[in-house]
Formats: structure tokens, C-alpha cells, sequence
């Protein structure tokens, strides 16, 4: 059996840090019913991991996108992008 390095992040670490990320949302945004945030922070955590983000990267990808999203339908202004990191970015 192959160990995993301390560095490797787990499935369940990864998991752990949404979950961190979510009800931390859900306190900033307290607009939007919870459902919503962990819906949003949903997206944007499949959104990450669809476009190939390493998972140490996922939740900091995460919380990017879902920030976005939530300030978004909450003011009508975007907050500035921030451009993906150049490894996931795709030839194109």
C-alpha cells in the first residue's frame, strides 16, 4: 500500500475546508438564506475541480468563485476578478 504524503491533501481534508469555507459565507452573507451559500460554494467547489484545480488549490479556487457569485447578486457589481492560477489555466 502506497502512503500519502503529509502534503497531499485527502479527500476528507479538502471536504473539511469547504465546510470551513461554507460557515464562514454564511456569516458574511447574512442577505442570502444559508441553502444558498452552500449551494453557491457547491457549484463553485465542482466548477474548481471540473476545470482540473489541484486540490490543494480547491477550496482557495472555491471561496474565489463563491465570493464572486455572492457579491454579485448582492450588489449588482462584481468584486474584481482574479485571474485563475496559471496552472489550471487551459491552452486554448
Amino acid at each position: 500500500m502506497t502512503s500519502i504524503p503529509a502534503s497531499h491533501p485527502t479527500a476528507v481534508g479538502v471536504h473539511d475546508e469547504l465546510m470551513e469555507l461554507t460557515i464562514r459565507l454564511v456569516d458574511e452573507f447574512p442577505d442570502f438564506p444559508a441553502g444558498s451559500v452552500m449551494r453557491c460554494v457547491a457549484r463553485a467547489a465542482r466548477r474548481a475541480l471540473s476545470a482540473g484545480v489541484p486540490g490543494h488549490q480547491v477550496s482557495t479556487q472555491t471561496e474565489r468563485t463563491a465570493r464572486l457569485a455572492l457579491t454579485t447578486r448582492l450588489t449588482g457589481v462584481p468584486e474584481q476578478r482574479t485571474p485563475a492560477p496559471q496552472s489550471v489555466r487551459r491552452a486554448g
